[in-house]
């Protein structure tokens, strides 16, 4: 799983979920409307990456989901962050 430096984590714990899918979609993602499960989405890059975002409304990611799913979108450092807008410089 990627690592990040110091304070960069702490200020993605308490991304919302609409922020995370909004960063999703600026960097090339698609929502697979036809994989819908229940409370899953599935995003795919034209490149072949696919993220999953499980969507409970009224909940938080936990640490390590947000870190599989900044791995799967192959988020793996600060400028990634800055670029797709989850964070700021």
């Amino acid at each position: 799983m990627a690592t990040f430096p110091k304070g960069v984590f702490d200020r993605l714990k308490n991304i919302s979920k609409q922020d995370f899918i909004k960063a999703l979609e600026k960097d090339g993602f698609m929502r697979d409307v036809e994989s819908r499960q229940g409370a899953i989405l599935v995003y795919w890059h034209p490149n072949g990456r696919r993220v999953t975002v499980h969507w409970h409304p009224k909940t938080g990611f936990g640490r390590d989901q947000l870190k599989k799913m900044l791995a799967a979108a192959n988020w793996s450092t600060r400028e990634d962050l800055v670029r797709v807008g989850i964070i700021k410089k």
